[in-house]
C-alpha cells in the first residue's frame, strides 16, 4: 500500500478563500449577537428584530458556504489522492 501525503492532500483540499468567508461570517455574528445584548439598545424593539433577522440570514450563509466547503473538499481530495495514487 503506497503511503499518502496528508499534508499535501489538506493543502490541495482546502478552498483557503471559502474558510476565510466563513470565518468572518462567524465573527460578524457573534458581534450582532453581542450588540442584540448590549444595555443600550433596550427599547429599540424594532432595530433589535432587524438584528435578529441578520443574525439569522448569516447563520444561512455559513451553513450554505460550509455545505460547498465540504462538497469542494470532497472533490479536491479525492482528486488528490487519485493523484498520488496514480489512479
Amino acid at each position: 500500500m503506497k503511503n499518502l501525503d496528508l499534508d499535501k492532500i489538506k493543502q490541495e483540499s482546502v478552498h483557503t478563500g471559502l474558510l476565510e468567508v466563513i470565518v468572518y461570517l462567524h465573527q460578524s455574528y457573534n458581534k450582532i449577537n453581542a450588540l442584540m445584548k448590549d444595555e443600550d439598545m433596550n427599547g429599540w424593539s424594532k432595530q433589535l428584530r432587524l438584528l435578529g433577522d441578520m443574525s439569522d440570514t448569516l447563520c444561512d450563509f455559513t451553513t450554505d458556504l460550509s455545505e460547498i466547503i465540504w462538497l469542494l473538499f470532497a472533490a479536491k481530495s479525492d482528486e488528490s489522492i487519485n493523484k498520488q495514487l496514480k489512479i
